[in-house]
């Protein structure tokens, strides 16, 4: 298994406020789902994506992305 450093400052200050001693229950929880959003962001930055036409709006088509193999 890897593993992966996270260094990006957003995810350090929160960890970092996280490490309080009179940080309340409902602040870690909160910052621990904020944290959680983040990470999840950085692990799926290498999914991969295809090519996808849809209708617009206006009828016309569009040309997208989309996670490969999903519909």
């Amino acid at each position: 298994m890897s593993v992966y450093a996270i260094n990006h400052p957003l995810v350090q200050h929160k960890l970092g406020l996280m490490r309080e001693v009179d940080l309340s229950t409902k602040s870690f929880r909160e910052l621990a789902g904020e944290v959680a959003k983040l990470l999840t962001y950085e692990a799926t930055k290498g999914l991969e994506l295809e090519d996808h036409e849809i209708q617009g709006w206006n009828g016309e088509p569009i040309a997208t992305r989309r996670l490969k193999g999903k519909k």
